[in-house]
């Protein structure tokens, strides 16, 4: 299983806004979390097809109000 850790920094006093918007567009299985520190939300994604992580990016990016997206792909071995 593979997948990824999207951090994402948004614009001053937008965090929750853009928070909500991300929760209702990435799948279910993945962990949202707001944070503290150069990015305001971290996004976990896991799944078993790598295509999947370029489009909840996608999805992240397109968010009114995010200014930027870092993504840390991860190899999840069990």
């Amino acid at each position: 299983m593979d997948g990824a850790y999207f951090f994402v920094e948004t614009k001053v006093g937008e965090t929750r806004s853009v928070f909500r918007e991300i929760k209702k567009r990435v799948p279910k299985e993945t962990e949202s979390n707001i944070i503290t520190g150069p990015y305001d939300i971290v996004v976990i994604v896991r799944c078993k097809k790598l295509e999947k992580i370029g489009s909840v990016e996608t999805s992240i990016k397109t968010v009114p109000g995010v200014v930027r997206v870092v993504t840390c792909p991860i190899g999840i071995k069990k």
